[in-house]
């Protein structure tokens, strides 16, 4: 996760590049609408994002869309999405861990591996 911080957004490879744009249009989207809209809500990977915002312990800063570098916190969120991925699935609950409550650990990581497959 730490290759990731401060790393332009425009050399990102394909799938960080990807995965981060989907949580700051989801986080973007949601901050305007006070809810997930509906193109977001249902599908694997707005329930990953919805158990994080429930669930999660601390502050995130997600940035707009626009930003050109990654932030710490989005720098955690899109290693999560890319150790799940690999199939580190002990590393993705142990990240998760940190990120939400117990209750949603597990939850987490299925939703972001169902959302891998879409």
């Amino acid at each position: 996760m730490y290759d990731l911080i401060d790393h332009p957004v425009k050399d990102l490879p394909a799938f960080e590049h990807r995965t981060l744009m989907r949580l700051r249009r989801w986080v973007h989207a949601f901050s305007h609408s006070m809810a997930p809209t509906a193109a977001f809500s249902d599908d694997p990977f707005g329930k990953a994002m919805r158990l994080i915002d429930e669930g999660s312990s601390g502050d995130l800063l997600i940035l707009r869309p626009c930003h050109d570098t990654v932030g710490e916190s989005e720098a955690i969120l899109v290693a999560l999405w890319r150790l799940t991925r690999s199939g580190s699935d002990a590393s993705a609950r142990a990240l998760a861990g940190g990120l939400v409550d117990a209750t949603r650990t597990d939850r987490l990581v299925s939703a972001i591996s169902a959302s891998l497959a879409h």
